[in-house]
């Protein structure tokens, strides 16, 4: 039952949801100068980034669960639903970004929650979601002149966390299996030894 549902989530309504993102994204990209001289633009693409890698952390769950099902469901309700505080929308829709700062919490505060799930917590990635809180947060507080300091600063924490996570799979810590180019798994230790 389980894995009909991780296969449900992940083979169609995660990809669904995440492609429907990125058909509003070029159709917001194709009014050109406009649209890049907007915050909610830029919010929009690191949306479409953020929950390519969430979808792929997502994919190689060892261990899924209804819980595990249950967060995806609401993750692809919070995915969307930031997207359309940001304007986006079959027909348009008006932009919002304090509700977006709002629902974004949830957002970053979902991965938290998972990797706990999971037993395999990452403090570096968890502090970098949480310093994402803090960003909503005070979006939620300040004017609008904060927009463009949120943009740039949740754009270096996406780049600061894919460089941790390629790097966490390039090296991966003692004990810790990786997949050889043959296929068969083997330890850290083993590598070194070769």
């Amino acid at each position: 039952m389980l894995e009909r549902l991780k296969t449900i989530m992940i083979g169609l309504w995660y990809p669904a949801v995440l492609g429907a993102l990125i058909i509003l994204f070029i159709e917001r990209w194709s009014q050109g100068i406009s649209a890049m001289s907007r915050p909610s633009t830029w919010f929009g693409l690191f949306l479409i980034l953020y929950y390519t890698i969430l979808f792929e952390e997502s994919f190689h769950t060892l261990n899924y669960t209804l819980y595990s099902w249950i967060i995806d469901l609401f993750d692809l309700g919070v995915m969307y639903g930031a997207y359309v505080c940001l304007g986006y929308g079959f027909g348009g829709q008006p932009e919002n970004i304090k509700f977006f700062f709002g629902i974004m919490i949830f957002g970053f505060l979902e991965p938290i929650i998972w990797r706990s799930m999971e037993n395999r917590r990452e403090l570096i990635l968890d502090l970098l979601c949480a310093v994402g809180i803090v960003v909503m947060l005070l979006g939620l507080a300040l004017p609008d002149w904060y927009l463009w300091y949120a943009v740039v600063v949740i754009w270096l924490l996406l780049i600061i966390y894919v460089a941790y996570a390629s790097l966490r799979v390039a090296i991966p810590p003692p004990g810790r299996e990786t997949l050889s180019a043959g296929g068969a798994a083997r330890s850290s230790r083993t590598k070194r030894a070769l």
